[in-house]
Order: structure tokens, then C-alpha cells, then sequence
């Protein structure tokens, strides 16, 4: 985005939150795995996730760093206006997750943690995270990289009851 985007962005966020009894919140991105789906393929994401791993890392680091380039530009001009940042990846499926806990851990997670944790440094806002799917098993680690929010809580996926999550992680659902 061009510094007089990012600048209009700003200004329109210090607008509504004057003006309105409203929590505003914009969706910032940030996607790691579905910008690897988008760019090469679902089939050729999962054969990278399988026999590429070090290949894809070092694209998942390149991206994150792109990802925070974008934060560091955009953040400063919503500090204060801004109450809920939304990230995006779709890590579920009716099922369960994409990939085994094991392999979110070793590729997706570590810019996952760069990503929220900054976010959450320097935004003074909440963190949302859209992740549709059977997603149970990646919760704790998306708490502990700084998710706050989920959204949604797609209660028709595997493990993801709503007396679950809320025994489990003290959720509190909003229907």
C-alpha cells in the first residue's frame, strides 16, 4: 500500500472510532498458509508442507517479514483508533486441522508468533483470528502466539463444541 493509502486508512479509522459507540476493527491479513495455497496450489502446499519443508520455511520467513514490513508501516496510524485487528488463515477443515499439530509447529507457527506477537506489542488492539475448520488442536498455540479472538467458532467441525472450548479454554461464544 502507498504511504497516502495507509495514511487514509489511518484517518478513517480515527473517524469512525470519534463518531461512532462502535469497537472498530480492520482486517490486516497477515495469511501465511493460505498465501501458499493462493501462490502454489493447494496440491503442490501439501506436497511442500510433506517433502519441502525447509524449501517453505524460508518462503514463510521471507513472507512474514513482508507481513511485518506491512505492520510497522500500518500500525503507528491506528494506535488508539482501532480496537480488534483481524488476522486471516484458514488452518481447519470439517475434520481437523490442514496438517498434523506437529507440522503447524515447526512451519507455520514460528511467523505465526512473529506476526500476532507484534501485533499485540505495538497496535494497543485485541487479535482476532479468522480460521474457519475443525481447529481444536492448534488453540493453545494460537493463544500462546497472542489470538484472543477467534472467529468463527465453526461449530459443526470436529471438536469444536461450544461446551468444549468453553471447559477447556474459558471461551466465551457470541452467537
Amino acid at each position: 500500500l502507498t504511504e497516502v493509502r495507509l495514511e487514509e486508512i489511518g484517518r478513517v479509522a480515527r473517524r469512525l472510532y470519534e463518531t461512532t459507540d462502535y469497537a472498530i476493527s480492520l482486517a490486516v491479513g497477515c495469511n501465511l498458509l493460505e498465501w501458499c495455497q493462493y501462490l502454489f496450489g493447494m496440491e503442490n502446499t501439501y506436497i511442500y508442507l510433506g517433502s519441502e519443508k525447509r524449501k517453505l520455511a524460508r518462503f514463510l520467513d521471507r513472507l512474514t517479514e513482508l507481513h511485518l514490513d506491512f505492520l510497522r508501516r500500518l500500525l503507528p496510524r491506528l494506535r488508539g483508533s482501532v480496537q480488534i485487528l483481524v488476522a486471516g488463515d484458514d488452518l481447519g477443515t470439517q475434520r481437523g486441522p490442514q496438517m498434523s499439530l506437529d507440522t503447524y509447529r515447526e512451519i507455520i507457527l514460528p511467523g505465526h508468533k512473529r506476526i500476532y506477537r507484534y501485533i499485540r506489542e505495538h497496535s494497543g488492539a485485541h487479535l482476532m483470528l479468522h480460521s474457519c475448520g475443525g481447529i481444536y488442536p492448534l488453540i493453545p498455540d494460537l493463544i500462546d502466539a497472542g489470538v484472543e479472538i477467534l472467529n468463527p467458532v465453526q461449530t459443526s467441525a470436529r471438536h469444536m463444541e461450544p461446551e468444549r472450548l468453553k471447559a477447556e479454554f474459558g471461551l466465551s461464544l457470541i452467537h
